[in-house]
């Protein structure tokens, strides 16, 4: 009797659980169906985040690191100046890049060896080019290595000096997109020479204007923080075509498109200022837009606006070599042309 009855309890419970089931497993079906759309929406999402980290994590190792620095073969030297060396190397690709290091001239440089001056170069680089490659409306970062060296220590500095500035595998190295200098030197027109300058200026073309307002719209937009092209209210070598190069001839750019080179003078904003109002974006453009108004020599240029007209323009670039040398005498020839 006690089994049987314990048999039919059971059997009762039973029957409820699987009613139970039932009942659930309808709801379920009912849900499944109502939010299906939305669980598959969902689903794509998280692919599409993952497949985005992924690939950024795929580009992230086709950058150059500290060992594939280590082996690249130096071509030429291409340039050097107080702070930093420049040499032509070539890419395990075969491609030509530049490849920055640190030196020191005299009482000049001994900031570039430190970890902090060429990294902030590095940072700056990098973000716009993860930003931008896929338009290539930045120059192409390949890699960097930083190894600090102890400039207290004159026989280490020494040592680099006469024996390691072509030696990558100690020192500070950033290698990028190889460019052709708009003015190679400050010895070809010197920032002071107003006239040779003013000149220079006048075979600017509307596309490189363009490219020229690019660059201060890029910069004062610029996340997490504008980037200032001069301190407010201060000089900057930035307002001389020397630190610009233009574009040549790679794989999806567009060659002679003008890009800002020398960011060790570009000031992160947020960094420097503490009131917000001088970080805004408008703030920025104004700052950006003086250098621009000064290196172009037009005082009214709006750098809020689209400059070059395809239908008035011709897509014409500047051809510096051309125009150094009509200006290298006195006054020198100005463009009469200039169709701006």
């Amino acid at each position: 009797m006690m089994t049987n009855g314990l048999f039919n309890k059971n059997t009762s419970i039973l029957r409820i659980s699987k009613t139970k089931t039932a009942l659930l497993c309808v709801i379920f079906i009912v849900l499944s169906i109502c939010f299906l759309p939305q669980q598959d929406i969902t689903s794509r999402t998280l692919s599409t985040a993952v497949d985005k980290e992924q690939s950024k994590a795929n580009d992230n190792d086709e950058y150059l690191d500290c060992n594939d620095i280590a082996k690249l073969e130096i071509v030429r030297p291409l340039g050097s100046g107080h702070n930093k060396i420049s040499y032509v190397v070539k890419l395990p690709s075969g491609e030509l890049a530049v490849a920055l290091r640190c030196q020191r001239e005299g009482y000049f440089g001994s900031s570039c060896f430190g970890k902090n001056y060429m990294q902030h170069q590095a940072s700056i680089l990098k973000s716009m080019y993860d930003k931008n490659d896929e338009d290539q409306g930045s120059l192409r970062y390949y890699g960097e290595c930083f190894k600090p060296i102890d400039t207290s220590d004159e026989n280490l500095m020494e040592q680099y000096q006469n024996e390691q500035r072509e030696d990558f595998t100690v020192g500070n190295t950033l290698v990028m997109e190889m460019g052709k200098p708009l003015i190679k030197s400050w010895n070809v027109i010197h920032p002071h020479d107003d006239k040779k300058l003013k000149c220079y200026a006048s075979y600017f073309t509307p596309r490189d204007v363009q490219d020229l307002i690019d660059i201060v719209q890029k910069y004062s937009t610029f996340e997490p923080s504008p980037l200032l092209l001069a301190p407010i209210g201060s000089s900057s070598d930035n307002y001389f075509p020397h630190q610009y190069i233009q574009r040549l001839n790679v794989d999806g750019g567009i060659e002679g498109r003008i890009f800002h080179i020398d960011l060790d003078e570009l000031v992160v904003c947020k960094d420097r200022y503490d009131e917000e109002s001088l970080c805004s974006v408008e703030k920025a453009l104004k700052v950006n837009c003086a250098v621009v108004r000064y290196m172009t020599k037009i005082p009214d240029l709006s750098c809020t606006e689209e400059y070059f007209n395809s239908d008035v323009h011709t897509d014409d670039r500047i051809d510096s070599e051309h125009a150094i040398d009509q200006c290298k005498e006195g006054e020198g020839i100005l463009n009469e042309k200039r169709n701006l």
